[in-house]
């Protein structure tokens, strides 16, 4: 995921994390794109679900954080 600057200064998420991210999520896409067998793939769906939610809510709690900061120093 290629991100600029301003992206992820603006949002207090670091560019690592932006790139572990993706990385987890291209990772689980790859699992769930060669799975064959049904179960598998229902699981394999889940956890990137909760992936999923979890990145949202890592990034948006930086964010508040990054907000609480700034409205601080002002």
């Amino acid at each position: 995921m290629q991100t600029d600057g301003n992206q992820n200064s603006s949002s207090g998420v670091s560019p690592e994390d932006y790139e572990i991210a993706d990385l987890l999520l291209q990772t689980v896409d790859a699992k769930i794109s060669k799975s064959k067998e049904l179960r598998k793939y229902v699981l394999l769906n889940q956890l990137r679900r909760k992936a999923l939610s979890y990145i949202i809510r890592l990034f948006i709690t930086n964010s508040h954080r990054r907000a609480a900061l700034e409205a601080a120093v002002l």
